[in-house]
């Protein structure tokens, strides 16, 4: 019983853990307030209720429903991370980056009074919404406790890690050591930050219609299939209890999630 115990704690439950901790961090880069404890309960409520209605499915074939609950609730732990990664954080990074717009035209306009970068980065953060807000207040905070403002700039490009982003930090950090106008390198990467944004405008426009039909490809033989269970489970039921319909399972998935990959492969054009 130990031995199991000490297996599942270094094996199972202490991975799961470094996914909470880095689910933690990535709330905390994005300047969202939530302890430890939250996510974990953020954590096992997903996958708890995922596990749940596995079980429900399975019933009464506790043989196959146990199992295949803690299994789902294993696989799903990295959902709010996911979610995070591919959802939360890039709606964020494209706020940021519209923002920027605004924000380097608002530093250039100060500069040209003779403001200086730190003083035009507090007038952003002062008049601006988060995150940009969010993050210019970090690099000033960073600045004033001794780090230098290239270093924090480059930190800023690690957190936000885009072309716009980078192309920004590395004008800024170039120009403060070689000399250079500064206000108009801004209103310079403005221009090119407005033409990449059109031009990702017009390309998600003809790429969402190939969004569309991975979304309903990969979606429809499992609506089907509840719809299916609803009307008549008992010839449902063979699919979640016998190992030939857990096989057919296994191909569905395999074929549906290699359909859903290839056309979001193809309708993925980078800018």
């Amino acid at each position: 019983i130990y031995l199991g115990w000490d297996f599942l704690i270094q094996k199972i439950w202490n991975p799961m853990l470094v996914i909470r901790d880095q689910t933690h961090q990535l709330y905390q880069d994005m300047f969202m307030d939530k302890s430890k404890e939250e996510v974990l309960r953020q954590q096992l409520l997903v996958s708890g209720s995922i596990a749940a209605l596995f079980f429900f499915v399975f019933w009464p074939n506790l043989f196959a429903g146990f199992p295949m609950a803690v299994m789902m609730f294993w696989a799903t732990w990295r959902i709010p991370l996911f979610y995070l990664k591919k959802f939360t954080k890039p709606a964020r990074t494209k706020a940021f980056t519209l923002q920027l717009i605004d924000g380097l035209t608002l530093m250039a306009n100060a500069m040209k009074s003779g403001l200086n970068v730190p003083q035009a980065l507090q007038i952003v953060v002062s008049e601006m919404p988060s995150p940009i807000r969010d993050e210019f207040g970090l690099v000033l905070s960073e600045n004033k406790v001794g780090l230098t403002l290239e270093k924090a700039f480059e930190n800023l490009a690690k957190r936000v890690d885009t072309e716009d982003v980078t192309m920004f930090v590395t004008s800024v950090n170039i120009l403060r050591e070689t000399g250079g106008n500064v206000a108009e390198t801004f209103q310079t990467i403005v221009q090119t930050i407005r033409e990449r944004v059109k031009l990702q405008g017009k390309i998600a426009a003809m790429t969402s219609q190939g969004k569309a039909s991975a979304v309903i490809v990969g979606g429809m033989p499992f609506v089907l299939a509840g719809v299916m269970y609803a009307i008549d489970p008992v010839m449902m039921k063979p699919l979640f209890t016998h190992p030939i319909g857990w096989a057919i399972w296994v191909g569905v998935c395999v074929l549906v999630g290699l359909g859903v990959f290839l056309i979001l492969k193809v309708t993925a054009i980078r800018v």
